[in-house]
């Protein structure tokens, strides 16, 4: 029942927004666009890398501000060209000019988004700490603004490092990363992952992931080192992944999910309710709805999961959460898009990202969000293929 469980929801994981949802999807009035002509490569040049590795070790950051409750959004599309390398994964090898042995991060920095010669224990030991830090969090985060929200990376190792590059590394820029960082097929997952947890390890307060589908669905990497410890690794991936936080409150008056709403969702003490770590097969039926349940306009509320096909809601839902739980805007991730980023709803009040350009789309999105509801998006177009 397990497996079949598991192929079902494999079968959907690259499955598009419906159509419907598409056609009714509006543009915010009076977003202004600016094209960036410099194509990103995701690769720090040296005066860069100095840059941030100081902000690191100045721990400089913006001040975290609450969102003013009169506040509407109002949006700033940034338009981004991938470049470098295109976006598979490639080892590169690379003489490291910056000695800072007690931090990896800084090594993975300035190696740039390229294959990374880990040593298994080295990669074992990043991972459990970074576990015991998820662990240690709740299962709803409340993070203040200035903030940036990254969709799903699905195992693009190079793009992580390309939005890095965009968005800020943190400390300068608090980061929430949606979930499907992780993706079987690719064999950048477990960089990226262990990026993340690099990031996370040196700034705990400044880095922040929650669950979703590629992090529940059983986690196989593409095989890096001898068996035995292949296998720890991925024991390791699969703690940090149980013990993710579920949902992310943002400023009260916004909210962010992997993928969906519930029924049983109506205030924020049901969503602390829900005990971790738990597996696929033992998740409750909130957890479940979060990570795998879809808009859909057939509907008004909602509608439970069959074998066939995921919970699905509709506006009348988004509208009922943001009334009971004082919310402005709900993003959401999951679901491929061909501009990276759609808002759905009379009020635009869903947002749903998509971060990786080279995965069943061409282009890809992240927001930042200012303390003035200033939401900054920044779009980034796949890499042309060089004839």
């Amino acid at each position: 029942m397990e497996r079949k469980e598991e192929r079902k929801l494999s079968a959907v994981l690259n499955e598009p927004l419906d159509k419907s949802l598409l056609e009714m999807a509006t543009t915010p009035d009076g977003m202004k666009t600016e094209n960036v002509s410099k194509p990103v490569t995701g690769q720090l040049c040296y005066r860069d890398l100095c840059r941030e590795l100081t902000n690191m070790d100045l721990r400089l950051r913006r001040p975290c501000v609450t969102l003013k409750k009169r506040a509407t959004p109002s949006y700033q599309l940034f338009a981004h060209v991938a470049g470098g390398n295109g976006h598979k994964l490639v080892k590169v090898e690379r003489t490291i000019l910056v000695s800072y042995e007690s931090y990896i991060l800084t090594q993975l920095m300035e190696h740039g988004p390229y294959v990374y010669d880990w040593r298994p224990f080295e990669l074992v030991s990043l991972l459990s700490q970074a576990a015991d830090i998820f662990e240690g969090e709740n299962t709803m985060l409340t993070l203040r603004t200035p903030i940036a929200i990254i969709g799903d990376i699905r195992g693009q190792y190079q793009d992580l490092h390309r939005w890095l590059c965009i968005t800020g590394f943190p400390p300068r820029q608090k980061i929430l990363f949606l979930g499907g960082v992780i993706d079987s097929e690719e064999p950048g997952s477990l960089d990226c992952l262990a990026f993340i947890a690099a990031m996370k390890v040196r700034f705990p307060h400044d880095v922040f992931y929650i669950r979703g589908m590629g992090e529940t669905l059983p986690i196989q990497f593409q095989p890096r080192f001898r068996r035995r410890n292949d296998s720890a690794v991925q024991s390791a991936a699969t703690r940090l992944c149980d013990n993710l936080p579920l949902f992310a409150r943002i400023s009260n008056q916004i909210l962010a999910v992997y993928s969906g709403l519930s029924h049983e969702l109506s205030n924020y003490e049901c969503i602390e309710a829900v005990k971790r770590p738990f597996t696929l097969a033992d998740m409750p039926t909130l957890a479940k709805d979060l990570l795998f349940s879809e808009p859909t306009t057939r509907i008004d509320m909602y509608r439970r999961a069959t074998e066939n096909r995921p919970a699905t809601f509709g506006f009348g839902a988004v509208k009922r959460v943001c009334r009971d739980m004082g919310l402005k805007l709900i993003v959401r991730a999951r679901n491929p898009l061909d501009n990276g980023i759609c808002w759905l709803g009379k009020k635009q009040r869903l947002i749903s990202l998509w971060s990786a350009p080279a995965k069943a789309s061409k282009k890809a999105a992240v927001i930042s969000i200012h303390p003035d509801f200033v939401i900054h998006v920044y779009t980034l177009e796949k890499q042309k293929q060089k004839k």
